[in-house]
């Protein structure tokens, strides 16, 4: 994040967008030089984390609400019917005492705090602890089941989490405030809420082509901490579903791409046209992007997404290369290579 704000001169006042927020890393690092900053994302819990560390907090408050949580916690009665309305990923995912603990937490999170912002603290903390007290694994794009995991008691890891959260924001200096962040759960593509021409600069990394981990891997997180009735986001083609009908090549037959490049495409211009009309003329910004992998080789979804760009008048300035690594097939056969760049571009006209 520091390279790029160097690489295009962001000055303190200016303002910038990240309609992929992610783990909030763009809002926070904005946020600590003192930049208004939007941040939009669908997920839940990136959304949820984005929050919890752009929000100003009172020290003080924070660890006698920790106090409150522990002395509320051995009042807490959990019925085990509650478990049915849970998924079996979830049932899965933990032993038994381990869930009712967690479930234990977070109601005793919720009423032993009356503050949303600090509710949202521990709960992000409880959260981080689940992915730890916990038989699942996250592989790449999956969750996998392992029972031999050992961890330690949700009792003693929790209070560790939430001490060091609170440590470190002891450490942090931020020259700006939350009243200058605005994160909202909102779709790249339909950005409602940010006016014209109101960004200075777009600083972002759209999940990459055929990538499926930004819905499945925090799919326990969701249903626990978020709502057990959580359904996936509406983007289809960032699912990485293979769609059943054929979708309208925004490209009219210039590449050969199949259905999931040509839906994500279609997506893509959607988000390319949004940037072009909240950015200022002359404003400038970078696109992290993977190229996408398929049995039959690599898409360059940098090159095809730079020329979207241009299209809607955000002119490519530099195609930057970052990491490389193998497409494989099968993972065991090698068929192509593969680049994660980042695409820097200026707006040339309104």
């Amino acid at each position: 994040m520091e390279y790029a704000y160097k690489k295009l001169n962001i000055p303190a006042t200016a303002t910038i967008l990240d309609p992929f927020l992610g783990s909030g890393t763009t809002c926070v690092y904005a946020k600590e030089q003192g930049n208004p900053c939007y941040g939009r994302d669908v997920n839940e819990v990136a959304l949820l984390a984005s929050r919890v560390k752009t929000y100003d907090y009172e020290i003080t408050l924070l660890k006698e609400s920790l106090k409150k949580i522990y002395e509320a916690y051995p009042k807490i009665t959990i019925n085990k019917d509650l478990l049915k309305k849970y998924p079996d990923i979830v049932r899965k995912a933990f032993p038994l005492p381990v869930l009712m603990d967690l479930l234990k937490f977070k109601n005793a999170i919720e009423t032993a705090i009356e503050k949303q912002k600090y509710k949202e603290f521990f709960i992000l903390a409880l959260m981080n602890t689940s992915t730890i007290c916990t038989y699942a694994e996250k592989h790449g794009g999956s969750i996998r089941i392992n029972k031999h995991r050992k961890f330690p008691p949700v009792k003693i890891k929790f209070k560790q989490i939430a001490k060091k959260m609170i440590s470190d924001l002891e450490k942090v200096k931020f020259k700006g405030s939350e009243a200058q962040i605005d994160i909202r759960k909102e779709d790249a593509r339909f950005m409602k809420s940010v006016p014209d021409e109101e960004v200075n600069f777009i600083i972002t990394s759209p999940p990459y082509l055929n990538k499926i981990e930004y819905t499945n891997v925090y799919a326990i997180e969701q249903y626990l901490f978020i709502s057990p009735q959580y359904s996936k986001p509406a983007v289809r083609s960032f699912i990485g579903e293979t769609l059943k009908k054929e979708v309208e090549d925004v490209f009219k037959g210039r590449y050969a791409l199949n259905t999931i490049a040509k839906a994500y495409f279609k997506d893509m211009k959607q988000v390319v046209k949004e940037m072009a009309r909240v950015l200022v003329p002359n404003g400038k910004g970078a696109v992290v992007i993977g190229q996408g992998c398929f049995p039959d080789g690599v898409i360059k979804s940098d090159e095809l997404l730079a020329e979207l760009m241009e299209e809607e008048g955000l002119e490519v300035f530099e195609i930057e290369v970052g990491n490389e690594r193998w497409c494989m097939r099968n993972r065991t056969r090698k068929v192509g290579i593969m680049q994660e760049n980042v695409i820097w571009f200026k707006k040339v006209k309104s």
